[in-house]
Parts: structure tokens; C-alpha cells; sequence
């Protein structure tokens, strides 16, 4: 199920509950990351995200053992690239691209 041939890096599939922070509306959210690289990652939420919408995700270092690039470090800024629906509306999966400082 998992098997992207065309990833530029390789992925962690595991599921870890995050928040992130959407900028257009200074509301933090809920979600599950299914999948995570040094360059973005995958998440499942409620929210429906625009593409080109700034995010600021945090996770909690226990729940991802320190393995992915935001644990740690306070957090991290990134730019969605796509949403995709789910379940008819009731949940979307977005995929987000990290940004790097300064920007």
C-alpha cells in the first residue's frame, strides 16, 4: 500500500498523533501523520487545507521516539502541496513539503 516508486526520499510509516497550526486562521488542530521523510510528510485531519496554505506542525518527541525532523526542536513550518478527501469530506489527507528557516 505504501510503495511510491517516484519519492525523491524515503518515507517512516508510522501513525503519530500531531497538531498543527494553520497561519490563515491561528487555529491548532488535531491530526494523525500516516507517513513522514527529511523533506514533508503525510497527514489525516478534519480540516480541509487549501494548497499553498502555511502550516506550523508539532509532535511530541515521546510519541515519535525523535525519528522525524520536527521532534524535538519545537516544531516546523511547512507548505501544503495537496489535499485529498476522505471518507466523503469527514476527513482529508494532506501532504505538506517543509520549509526551511528564514523563509
Amino acid at each position: 500500500m505504501h510503495l511510491h516508486r517516484n519519492r525523491g526520499f524515503a518515507r517512516n510509516y508510522k501513525e503519530i498523533p500531531i497538531m498543527f497550526t494553520d497561519f490563515n486562521t491561528d487555529e491548532r488542530i488535531k491530526a494523525i501523520m500516516s507517513d513522514c521523510s527529511v523533506a514533508g510528510m503525510c497527514f489525516v485531519t478534519k480540516k480541509n487545507l487549501e494548497p499553498e496554505a502555511d502550516v506550523f506542525i508539532e509532535t511530541d518527541t515521546s510519541s515519535s521516539g525523535g525519528r522525524f525532523p520536527m521532534a524535538g526542536k519545537g516544531g516546523v513550518r511547512a507548505e501544503v502541496m495537496w489535499c485529498k478527501s476522505l471518507d466523503e469530506g469527514l476527513r482529508y489527507c494532506v501532504g505538506v513539503k517543509f520549509l526551511k528557516k528564514g523563509r
